[in-house]
C-alpha cells in the first residue's frame, strides 16, 4: 500500500498489492497516464504520447501545441472548453454560462479514509488499513473547486474514489452532471461484466 508523488514531474503514483495507477498534473491539468499491472517506477514520458495536434484540435497553451483539451486523457473532465466527449461534471452558472475548466491546485495524503456525509460507502477498520490521496482542482473565475479522494487499501487490489464539488463563490451555482470518477481506457478491446439480479437469483453474470 502506496501513494507517492513526484514534485519534479507533478506525479501520482498509487500502488496496491499488484495494480498501478498514475497521473500527473500536466500543466495544471490532472492527466491520466497508466492504470494496469503494477510498476515500480514510473516514467511520464513514456506513458503518454505528446504529438503535435492539428489546427482543428485547439491548444490552450500557446507554447506547447502537444495539449489539446479535446485528445487528453482527463482525470476528471468538465464540459465547455474545447472537449467534445463526454464530462464528469456539468455546473451552470449563475451568468448562464456553462463552460469551465478545473486546474490542479494542491493535494494531500491522509491515513485511513474519509467518511461521505449522509452517503453509503466503503470504509476502513482503521488508520493503517489505507491511505487517500486527496487532490483539490479549482475554476478560480467561476468559483469552483473540486476534491477528488483516491483510497487505496493494504489488502485489495481496487482504488476507492469519490469526488466532492463545492461552490466556492457567492453566487448560485446549477450542478447538471456529478461522476465518482472518469476513465480514458486507451482502445475498446475488452470484456465487461455486470453482476445483476434480484432476490434468488443475485450475481447474474452479464457480459
Amino acid at each position: 500500500m502506496t501513494i507517492r508523488f513526484d514534485e519534479e514531474h507533478q506525479l501520482f503514483h498509487l500502488q496496491t498489492p499488484s495494480m498501478s495507477y498514475i497521473f500527473q498534473a500536466l500543466k495544471g491539468y490532472p492527466t491520466q497516464l497508466y492504470w494496469g499491472r503494477k510498476i515500480k517506477q514510473a516514467h511520464p514520458g513514456r506513458l503518454l504520447e505528446r504529438v503535435e495536434r492539428a489546427s482543428f484540435s485547439s491548444n490552450p497553451i500557446r507554447e506547447d501545441r502537444t495539449i489539446s483539451l479535446d485528445t487528453l486523457p482527463h482525470e476528471y473532465p468538465g464540459y465547455g472548453t474545447s472537449d467534445t466527449r463526454t464530462p464528469a461534471y456539468e455546473v451552470l452558472l449563475s451568468s448562464g454560462a456553462s463552460a469551465t475548466e478545473l486546474h490542479y491546485v494542491t493535494h494531500r495524503i491522509e491515513a485511513g479514509k474519509p467518511k461521505l456525509e449522509n452517503l453509503p460507502a466503503v470504509y476502513a477498520e482503521n488508520d493503517q488499513e489505507a491511505q487517500t490521496l486527496i487532490v483539490e482542482l479549482a475554476d478560480e473565475l467561476a468559483g469552483l473547486k473540486v476534491e477528488l479522494s483516491y483510497t487505496v487499501f493494504e489488502k485489495f487490489d481496487a482504488i476507492i474514489r469519490s469526488s466532492r464539488i463545492m461552490n466556492i463563490s457567492s453566487e448560485a451555482i446549477s450542478l447538471q452532471r456529478a461522476l465518482s470518477a472518469s476513465v480514458d481506457l486507451p482502445h475498446d478491446r475488452y470484456d465487461m461484466l455486470q453482476l445483476s439480479g434480484a432476490w434468488t437469483r443475485e450475481r447474474y453474470i452479464h457480459r
